[in-house]
């Protein structure tokens, strides 16, 4: 009985051991806890045609090559038993000259973004470090309509007049305003298709049969004059 009892209690402890790890620690605070840094090997991926698919083997891929804007695809089971499991993390590095999305998710030329996964997708843990901040929502950039009086609509793309603004590449140039002067771009959602377009107001005095699409172009008709109190606000709300 004394020697059964003696095994339990052994084997107990030898469990107990193994519950916290650490490395270069004796005093492990965690289930795993390392004192020190620790790097995960890097896979590179070539694009093939306008996709770029990961075998989800390892935790980090530098994907390479490619001659346009591609598509990233997850491969759907796991290398050992099948099953991705939730919490899983991946971290992509884009290495091209293109823009790769998965999703809605973009990961902009050169720049690097994790994805977690949960409940049978991939998500992204954090805007790409050269993408704007994942904002509710902004107001469209100030923008000149022609106002001339009219029965027949007339149209003005607000995306990309946001577009050329946010990008310096329109007909005035961006004064910087900072401590190096050396912004040149501002970054931007390389996509109309990334946005919901509200119209939240205008003088109606002067603007009827207002409307604007799913691409962001404006559509108008103008049946007064313009006085300096003449407004319209646009919205632009991102879809993720």
């Amino acid at each position: 009985m004394k020697k059964t009892l003696f095994s339990t209690l052994l084997l107990s402890a030898s469990v107990f051991s193994i519950a916290q790890v650490g490395i270069d620690t004796n005093n492990p605070k965690t289930t795993l806890d390392v004192n020190g840094s620790f790097a995960t090997r890097e896979s590179s991926v070539a694009i093939t045609g306008s996709t770029a698919t990961l075998d989800i083997k390892n935790a980090f891929y530098k994907i390479t090559g490619g001659t346009a804007n591609f598509s990233i695809v997850f491969s759907t089971t796991a290398p050992v038993g099948g099953v991705i499991q939730n919490g899983q993390r991946i971290v992509i590095y884009n290495d091209t000259n293109f823009e790769g999305s998965y999703n809605s998710f973009k990961i902009p030329s050169k720049t690097a973004q994790e994805f977690i996964y949960s409940g049978g997708a991939w998500y992204s843990v954090k805007a790409a470090s050269n993408t704007p901040s994942q904002l509710k929502w902004f107001y469209a950039p100030s923008m000149v309509l022609d106002t001339s009086y009219t029965t027949t609509a007339r149209t003005y793309n607000v995306y990309e007049n946001y577009k050329k603004q946010f990008t310096n590449t329109g007909s005035e140039s961006n004064v910087n305003y900072g401590p190096t002067g050396t912004i040149t771009t501002i970054p931007i959602y390389n996509s109309s298709a990334d946005f919901d377009y509200v119209i939240t107001g205008y003088d109606k005095s002067v603007f009827y049969e207002v409307s604007i699409n799913s691409s962001g172009v404006l559509s108008y008709k103008v049946n007064g004059a313009a006085t300096d109190k003449t407004f319209m606000n646009i919205v632009f709300v991102p879809k993720n």
